[in-house]
């Protein structure tokens, strides 16, 4: 199967899930990485391969702050794409969310700075307000809907491993 195909496939799943079970508003695009558009309502699903340090530090954090989500066989990408989603759930007004892209900027300066070490970088973005909502939004919907994200995830996987394959 072409790599093109693989993606249409996946953004029709993620799509369906998405639109049926959490919010028919949510749209779902791709690229490099993971975000999200709170106005639009848009889900930024990120399509890289390999493993990176930012990814990995992320992870750590995750279970070492009470979202072990790997406890239940969840992968980092479904729970990463649950917190983006949990962005568009739980914003509540422009002022606070122009607020956290103005952290958000501060941060992301630092980075292309190396004016501190990025570990502590990733820490204060993790730490910002709206970044903790949606990781809390994120850990209750899987709580509460295990089965289905179960099952969402094991697809999610298979078909990553067919888009790594066709590559």
């Amino acid at each position: 199967m072409r790599f093109e195909d693989v993606i249409e496939v996946i953004g029709n799943f993620i799509s369906d899930f998405v639109n049926e079970e959490i919010n028919p508003d949510i749209e779902i695009t791709f690229d490099n990485y993971s975000y999200c558009y709170t106005d639009v309502p848009t889900v930024v699903v990120g399509l890289y391969i390999a493993d990176n340090e930012i990814d990995k530090f992320h992870e750590n954090y995750y279970k070492e702050n009470g979202f072990d989500y790997t406890k239940f066989g969840i992968s980092f990408r479904t729970f990463a794409l649950l917190h983006e989603i949990g962005h568009i759930e739980t914003i509540t007004n422009k002022e606070e969310e122009e607020e956290h892209y103005s952290k958000q900027k501060e941060i992301n300066d630092n980075v292309k700075l190396n004016s501190e070490p990025l570990n502590d970088t990733l820490l204060k973005y993790f730490n910002l307000p709206l970044e903790k909502l949606a990781d809390k939004w994120a850990w209750d919907y899987l709580i509460d809907n295990i089965y289905q994200i179960k099952i969402f995830d094991n697809v999610y996987r298979k078909l990553i491993n067919l888009l790594e394959k066709s590559e």
